[in-house]
């Protein structure tokens, strides 16, 4: 019989099998039966009242200026409660990334594209609805007007005389040298090792993708004291447990 958080209880004889190790033992599944037949419970299966989606308007230009955004027919669509828009998160402050060097240079990450695109993909809109298509439908029906500037796609294009400037503050972040110590080579003449560093670095496109990340599902109860709170895996992930927990607000 499973133990109630899903998993086999692990019994003397199986603790001792293969000399107490795991790695190389065999594991038995315990999830595959709710994901066959259908009783498995993802983030998409939770409904509750009031319970809303949001999808995304992202920029498809490296690098722009938004002349406008018309989200009329947006509003229109079905189950479209809103649309909002960097117009309305004035008052709310940009990310700002932090790195304890003198030498770095912080800039401003807005959460929502105000007049500039910096980025392909970059957040312009979100679209509230009552389902995720109705949210989806209202996100292909917002309007942005771009006006396409050029794009730097690499290190050499971002250092070039002239070159288009991502950021006010330009394409240069941090400059730093790790190593300048004259006195390693002394310390350790021994162990010394010849390394090749790459002068270029260029990465492939990085589309992230965890496999076991979570989602938090937060209802507030009548009481303001508590809450109910279910962690699940995200959508099309396996979940291993749902529970519920109430837990007392200080």
């Amino acid at each position: 019989m499973a133990a109630g958080d899903g998993r086999l209880p692990v019994t003397d004889a199986e603790a001792s099998a293969n000399g107490g190790r795991w790695v190389g033992r065999p594991i038995r599944r315990v999830e595959d039966a709710r994901h066959l037949t259908g009783s498995a419970s993802f983030v998409d299966d939770i409904r509750r009242p009031g319970l809303l989606s949001i999808a995304v308007v992202r920029s498809p230009h490296g690098a722009a200026r938004i002349i406008g955004i018309d989200t009329a027919a947006a509003l229109e669509t079905p189950g479209v409660r809103h649309v909002i828009t960097a117009d309305d998160l004035g008052h709310l402050e940009p990310l700002v990334p932090r790195l304890d060097r003198p030498e770095f240079v912080a800039v401003e990450m807005p959460l929502l594209a105000g007049d500039r695109i910096r980025h392909s993909g970059e957040p312009i809109a979100l679209v509230v609805a009552e389902t995720p298509h109705g949210a989806e439908d209202g996100a292909e029906r917002v309007a942005v007007e771009y006006d396409p500037g050029p794009a730097v796609t690499s290190i050499d294009g971002a250092l070039a005389g002239g070159a288009p400037t991502v950021h006010d503050e330009g394409n240069v972040l941090l400059d730093v040298d790790f190593h300048d110590d004259p006195g390693l080579d002394a310390a350790l003449p021994d162990r010394r090792k010849e390394v090749n560093l790459l002068d270029r670095v260029c990465p492939n496109l990085v589309c992230n993708l965890p496999q076991e990340s979570f989602s938090g599902f937060r209802h507030q109860l009548p009481d303001p004291r508590a809450v109910i709170s279910r962690s699940v895996y995200r959508r099309r992930m396996c979940m291993k447990s749902c529970a519920l927990v109430t837990t007392p607000n200080a």
